[in-house]
């Protein structure tokens, strides 16, 4: 199951996988990703990762489908769990997403949607360097 909430307060989206993965749960993750993405160019996200189970192939080739569309729009992902091979493999993959990743305890789940959600966490449109050679 993967049940998601967010906030569009701070471009936070909050996503807690428990077992099994179905295609419904995935599409609703990627309406709320879009549903962002329509206020700002870069989103925070906290994944809790409480257990895992199957994930079916339409589902992997839908994640795969969706990363060829959606580039470079994580800012900042918080992976909260206390499985013992989360923190590693967070860890291992995190130099290949062009995000900010940090591993937290279950424990410390405000903690990581404090550091997340940081108002200075996602930088919009406004932020951005404007050059004028007028």
């Amino acid at each position: 199951m993967l049940s998601i909430k967010s906030d569009p307060t701070c471009a936070l989206l909050e996503m807690v996988v428990d077992g099994p993965i179905a295609r419904d749960d995935y599409q609703a993750a990627v309406e709320a990703v879009d549903a962002l993405l329509k206020t700002y160019r870069h989103i925070n996200v906290v994944e809790v990762v409480r257990s895992t189970g199957w994930v079916t192939p339409d589902v992997w080739w839908a994640d795969f489908m969706f990363h060829l569309t959606h580039h470079n729009f994580l800012h900042r992902v918080a992976i909260v769990s206390d499985k013992g091979w989360v923190a590693p493999m967070t860890r291992f993959l995190a130099p290949f997403y062009p995000a900010e990743v940090r591993t937290f305890p279950e424990s410390e789940l405000d903690e990581a949607r404090a550091w997340a959600s940081e108002k200075h966490a996602v930088p919009d449109a406004a932020d951005e360097l404007h050059l004028d050679f007028a």
